[in-house]
């Protein structure tokens, strides 16, 4: 975490990836409710990282101009 927070930036780190967490924890509970409980934290954190991956993805070739 250290390390993200010195790479990203403190502000970017608060006005782009704190809002792609909670949204990646809102989309995981919604997985979990469909699928059900999987019974194991690290597919459960597995998971989570993937789905916040492919959100930052999504944002940055959406929205992010180079």
């Amino acid at each position: 975490m250290y390390s993200l927070v010195r790479a990203v930036g403190l502000r970017a780190m608060m006005t782009q990836q704190i809002p792609l967490v909670v949204a990646s924890l809102l989309l995981m509970e919604g997985v979990i409710e469909f699928v059900g409980e999987m019974h194991s934290f690290i597919l459960e954190l597995g998971f989570f990282f993937v789905i916040w991956f492919v959100l930052d993805l999504l944002v940055n070739k959406l929205f992010v101009r180079k």
